[in-house]
């Protein structure tokens, strides 16, 4: 009895032991990889740092100190089902109301169009795979006195400035592709630079875009994730603006998104002794949860729209995926009844 009381300040403590290394993992890697394009107080920018810390440590810390706890769980000689429920009665409220918290905190203490971040150092040249380019400073979201370098098509001034009977055509050896301009449109949600001085006077019509990620001396490009981590994390960062809509308004697809999210999580106590190797069934039940993860977004697919907005309401799609992983956590738990006993599984693996 109690080692099952133990289990949910465990939990409490090693959740609270990686939030603090995300945090301060979050920390530096926005140091490392943006920086403040208008000025203002530099506590506002590390606050930002924390709020996105915070959150990674309540879902992906959480996600981690669940599953520790639920191997310490199978480690118990008795009340397995108690230190379970005791563990869930915990996890469940904090997360709930944690995010929330976090939430709250990122409202009432920061304004969305007060920090501006970039991961373009000024003063700089850089490099992308047409060319370079170069800005003196940054300005909301502009960069401001951008030099261009491009090896293709030069910029052109704007079709108001082409005087009558002169016309564009294709790029020459002699003609120069070295470019001044005022200022530069900076995409900081997508990181990307626009340069739409080209898109009227180009043969294409086209602005020149520059993705951040293919600049090769940026500080953006040193934490640059792809494949399987950049989906990650694009998944995290969208599952966390829908948890912030949702929580703003504090609806009901706010309490069933947190619910089903959590009894997805529990029910891969089913991955934790599918095996007699711990390690291995310890990693299958971290990549069901990344599984999992990536369902969240499944009301974004096209044919489930189609279908589920023949009879329900936009609003509606949001109860989408928290009834699908509900769905999925029922299979697991069912699935459960038909592995041996917890006692003949851990007399097996030799605990």
């Amino acid at each position: 009895m109690k080692a099952a009381l133990v289990i949910p300040l465990r939990y409490i403590l090693i959740l609270l032991l990686l939030t603090g290394l995300i945090i301060g993992y979050s920390v530096l890697l926005g140091a490392a990889e943006f920086q403040r394009m208008d000025g203002g107080d530099r506590s506002t920018l590390t606050l930002l740092y924390l709020v996105r810390g915070m959150k990674s440590g309540l879902y992906l810390g959480g996600i981690l100190a669940v599953i520790i706890c639920i191997r310490s769980v199978l480690s118990l000689r008795s009340a397995r089902s108690l230190a379970l429920m005791l563990l869930f009665i915990v996890a469940m409220p904090t997360f709930f109301f944690g995010y929330y918290g976090v939430r709250q905190l990122e409202n009432s203490a920061l304004s969305p169009d007060y920090v501006h971040l970039t991961g373009l150092s000024p003063a700089v040249i850089h490099q992308f795979s047409g060319g370079g380019v170069y800005h003196r400073e940054t300005n909301t979201n502009l960069l401001l006195d951008v030099v261009l370098y491009h090896h293709s098509t030069p910029v052109y001034p704007g079709p108001e400035d082409l005087k009558e009977g002169v016309h564009l055509v294709p790029v020459e050896s002699e003609i120069p592709r070295l470019s001044s301009l005022e200022s530069v449109v900076y995409n900081s949600s997508a990181e990307e630079i626009i340069v739409n001085q080209r898109s009227n006077a180009t043969p294409d019509s086209r602005a020149l875009v520059i993705p951040v990620d293919e600049i090769s001396n940026s500080r953006a490009a040193l934490f640059h994730r792809s494949g399987i981590i950049g989906d990650i994390d694009t998944t995290v960062g969208l599952l966390f603006e829908t948890l912030d809509e949702y929580a703003d308004d504090m609806s009901y697809r706010y309490a069933a998104l947190i619910f089903s999210l959590m009894l997805f999580l529990f029910s891969t106590f089913v991955f934790m002794r599918l095996t007699r190797w711990p390690l291995i069934n310890f990693i299958l039940a971290v990549i069901v949860n990344i599984a999992g993860l990536m369902l969240t977004r499944v009301h974004e697919l096209f044919f489930i729209r189609d279908i589920a907005g023949s009879f329900l309401r936009e609003r509606a799609m949001g109860y989408i995926a928290p009834g699908l992983l509900s769905f999925i956590a029922i299979i697991f738990i069912i699935m459960n009844v038909f592995l041996p006993s917890i006692k003949e599984w851990s007399r097996e693996v030799g605990e």
